[in-house]
């Protein structure tokens, strides 16, 4: 790989004062099968510090289409994983109404049948006994 760029200079004029960073190069290194300037790459550079007062700058630059790829796959399925887990939700929470609103609807059903009801004598000061319905 050759250098061919005066951004990729920049950077390791950055690089020699012990500088870090994110870049973006339009014309930085020489691709194999590319033509000298139309591949960007995007890169980072990070000093590593050695004793003594040393340190090494680490450079990775990696093509555009290499990083937008792998970013473009990574938010493909950050989406599927979303999508699936919003069903999931919504499927539990209508499986969940329908058994708390069945449930009602059975205490509702249990209240209102004839066998909780029991004839009992009632004692109304006015009208003497007589028998009339009373829940227990």
């Amino acid at each position: 790989m050759e250098c061919s760029s005066g951004e990729l200079r920049a950077v390791g004029r950055d690089m020699s004062r012990h500088g870090s960073g994110y870049f973006l190069l339009h014309q930085g290194f020489l691709v194999e099968g590319h033509p000298p300037g139309t591949t960007n790459q995007f890169g980072a550079s990070l000093p590593v510090d050695l004793l003594g007062g040393a340190y090494w700058s680490l450079l990775l630059v990696s093509p555009q289409s290499e990083a937008m790829g792998t970013m473009a796959t990574f938010r493909k399925q950050l989406l599927i994983v979303t999508c699936v887990t919003r069903l999931l939700v919504g499927v539990m929470s209508i499986v969940l109404s329908w058994i708390v609103i069945t449930r009602q609807q059975e205490k509702r059903s249990d209240l209102l049948t004839s066998e909780d009801f029991v004839r009992t004598p009632v004692c109304k000061p006015d009208a003497g006994w007589f028998l009339g319905k009373s829940s227990l």
